[in-house]
């Protein structure tokens, strides 16, 4: 009660003090500048002083100011990591603190409890905790928090602290009497104090469905990030008002059946982290609000928007390189000029269709160069006058199990003065980099399907015919004599083989997929720089391999990329060997490999994987897998199952905390090292996947997600929390 009175009297003492003042006495005051931190440390004032300015680059500690009352204080411009100024306990006028990059803390304050005018944080890129506003009692004049990127992530606080939940206290208490600007911080961030926290809901984001232009016009989400939106209604024709309440959407963004007639001042300024729906919107003409956008990290499809141009080059969609999802163009009249509109699209994940487009659209010539990789199925129709295949000379990869190509113009069954015909798609299913099973091609106006295999090559040449072989021995292996230089698949498997460099003499190419196992090989040099694999690569069980450096020249695996049970094999060869490897189109198995070590260094590059991403019982030797944070900039797409179990030391999913999409269904993370639930000084925690699942970057809401420690029971994935 003693402590409580005695504060009461301070508090008196102080505003009495601040009313007593008049403006004159105020500028007779000490006034100070401290531009290095040379002049920091000397800087021994406690009396009061009318403003003290510290700026400079240089400054990088303020401890050393033993000042206890300032009317004015700025600090701009310096390199501090923390407000470190244990004496000062009141702020008469203001407290500005602005431009400073490297600050992370606002927590040495200690003394700091009465500010009798405004509290300025503006332009601080790093600042993230402004815990020490909790020793705050009193705040007359406004405070303005705005332009920190990373300050402000908004939280349950009923769960947990938040970064603002302590302004929220704050501003409950009554301590805040001044208006509060909160702007432009964190993308989950509140503008409106009374809303800190407040949205306690398990995926942390809600959805909005917005069927009216007066639902519009009154929109005001809780948060400036939101899970799905939806525009449906055709009265509505202006959308650029949500733009300036929110700036992030999770999840699926869909406008269907509006009178909205462009793209602008909505996709380019609000962040779509997911999926992007354009349905039935006849007004729509300007995509011009794509001009920005690289990659779409689920579907894009545009369906019956009959005005919408698609040649804006170099803007609009042309700059999208990839869609994580299906690429879906559907009577779009105007998606023309050999479908410059897409000028840049090299990677489709899902399915890749074009139908009904107008009759400009000859080809996909303009797409430059062109499409390499589709995952999912290819669907070609009713473009009327397409009059051949060009665009897809540069496939690598197509794994759907159909393609239809069907009343379009007239291709051509062999490549012309137009362009390839459909002896292309022959061409590349001999070559390996077809799947699918079920092929239809038909022309405009003609009643019969075209017999696919009845087709030649291109240049009007048999379709080759190639061979598989099964070497057991060095034997057969020095014997080896193929029909010719490019094979379909190959075996080696044998205890006694230990030299396979003959090989590479006689074979440019495998078609099919490659697998060495049991043999005593110690190199992949001179194999696997010396032929040009189309398919799976497959190591198992070879006890004596230890150089890597066959692999140094490759970027992309076509196939599956499995490394079992290599225990001499090192994977820190960077930066050769795997670590140029960007893209695996199928599935990473790297499993008893005790050699993979040090952040998941063997794997630098890695980017993209098509398929799973499998990572057991390895790490265990020299430098440990503690993480995969070596990986650079680490991995961002996962088609299939994301595993990591029995890695002994692994501490967090650092290096994994980046993705952008997982599509399968089935994440486990099993007994490995301690990986702790919140994120720590180790690196990220379990509570990573909650977010991913939260975010929908998990595309499959009924996966199975199993998280458990060694020599604990599985972890409650719903009472996880998003990470600190």
């Amino acid at each position: 009660m003693k402590n409580k009175i005695m504060s009461v009297l301070l508090l008196l003492a102080f505003v009495v003090g601040l009313y007593s003042c008049n403006e004159d006495e105020l500028a007779r005051g000490v006034q100070v500048t401290l531009t290095s931190q040379e002049e920091v440390n000397n800087f021994d004032y406690p009396r009061e002083i009318d403003r003290l300015r510290i700026s400079g680059e240089g400054i990088i500690d303020l401890s050393a100011v033993t000042v206890q009352v300032v009317n004015t204080i700025i600090i701009e411009n310096t390199g501090i990591t923390n407000v470190d100024l244990p004496n000062l306990s009141a702020v008469r006028v203001a407290l500005v603190v602005k431009d400073n990059p490297a600050l992370t803390w606002f927590t040495g304050v200690p003394s700091l409890k009465f500010l009798g005018g405004s509290v300025e944080f503006d332009n601080n890129d790093n600042l993230e905790d402004i815990s020490g506003f909790n020793s705050f009692e009193f705040v007359k004049g406004e405070l303005i928090i705005r332009n920190n990127d990373k300050l402000g992530e908004d939280k349950d606080c009923a769960i947990e602290e938040g970064s603002f939940c302590g302004l929220l206290n704050l501003y409950n208490a009554g301590v805040l009497e001044g208006e509060v600007t909160l702007s432009n911080n964190h993308p989950s961030s509140v503008s409106d104090v009374s809303l800190i926290g407040s949205i306690a809901r398990q995926s942390g984001y809600i959805d909005y469905v917005l069927t009216s232009q007066a639902a519009i016009d009154q929109f005001s989400p809780a948060k400036d990030t939101i899970g799905n939106l939806t525009i449906r209604g055709i009265d509505i024709g202006y959308i650029g008002s949500i733009a300036q309440k929110v700036k992030v959407v999770k999840g699926t963004i869909t406008i269907q059946n509006t009178s909205v007639p462009t793209t602008e001042g909505f996709f380019d300024i609000i962040r779509a982290d997911s999926s992007v729906y354009l349905l039935d919107n006849p007004e729509l003409n300007n995509p011009n609000g794509f001009k920005h956008t690289t990659r779409i990290n689920g579907d894009l499809v545009v369906d019956n928007c009959p005005k919408l141009p698609f040649a804006w080059a170099p803007d609009a969609f042309t700059k999208i390189d990839s869609v994580y999802g299906d690429l879906i163009i559907r009577d779009c009249p105007q998606f023309s000029s050999g479908a410059i509109g897409l000028q840049s699209l090299v990677y489709v994940a899902g399915d890749f269709e074009i139908s009904g487009s107008g009759g400009d659209l000859w080809n996909l010539g303009s797409m430059n160069p062109g499409i390499k990789y589709i995952g999912g199925d290819l669907t070609f129709t009713g473009n009327q006058v397409v009059n051949s295949l060009d665009g897809f000379q540069n496939l690598e990869y197509l794994g759907g199990d159909s393609i239809t190509i069907v009343d379009n113009g007239g291709i051509p069954d062999y490549s012309g003065g137009d362009g390839p015909g459909f002896c292309l798609l022959r061409e590349k299913l001999a070559e390996g980099k077809i799947a699918a099973s079920v092929i239809q091609l038909k022309r405009s106006g003609e009643q019969n399907y075209i017999d696919f295999y009845a087709l030649q090559m291109c240049d009007g040449s048999d379709v080759p015919l190639f061979t598989s072989y099964s070497l057991g021995s060095q034997g057969e292996v020095d014997l080896f004599q193929p029909a010719n230089d490019t094979i379909q698949d190959l075996f080696i498997q044998g205890g006694s083989i230990d030299y396979i460099g003959s090989i590479a003499e006689k074979v440019k190419v495998v078609m099919g997929d490659v697998r060495i196992e049991n043999t005593a090989l110690t190199t992949t040099e001179n194999f696997f720089e010396l032929i040009e694999f189309k398919g799976n690569i497959e190591l198992r069980n070879n006890a004596s391999m230890n150089n890597p450096n066959g692999f140094k020249h490759l970027e992309v695996i076509h196939g599956d990329l499995v490394l079992e049970n290599l225990p001499q094999m090192p994977f820190n060869w960077a930066p050769d060997a795997l670590t140029k490897i960007d893209s695996v189109y199928g599935s990473v198995v790297i499993k008893d490999c005790p050699q993979f070590i040090d952040g998941g260094i063997g794997l630098l590059s890695l980017v993209y994987v098509g398929g799973d991403f499998h990572v057991e019982n390895s790490g265990s030797e020299g430098n440990k897998l503690w993480n995969f944070t070596t990986m650079n900039p680490g991995l961002d797409y996962i088609g299939g199952n994301l595993i990591i179990k029995h890695n002994p030391f692994i501490n967090s999913l650092g290096g994994l905390d980046k993705l952008s999409f997982i599509g399968g269904n089935r994440i486990e993370i099993v007994e490995n090292g301690w990986i702790a639930n919140e994120t720590n000084g180790n690196g990220p925690g379990m509570c990573t996947i909650k977010e991913y699942y939260d975010d929908g970057v998990i595309q499959n809401n009924e996966a199975l997600i199993v998280l458990k420690r060694s020599n604990e029971d599985a972890i409650d994935f719903n009472s996880l929390t998003r990470c600190n």
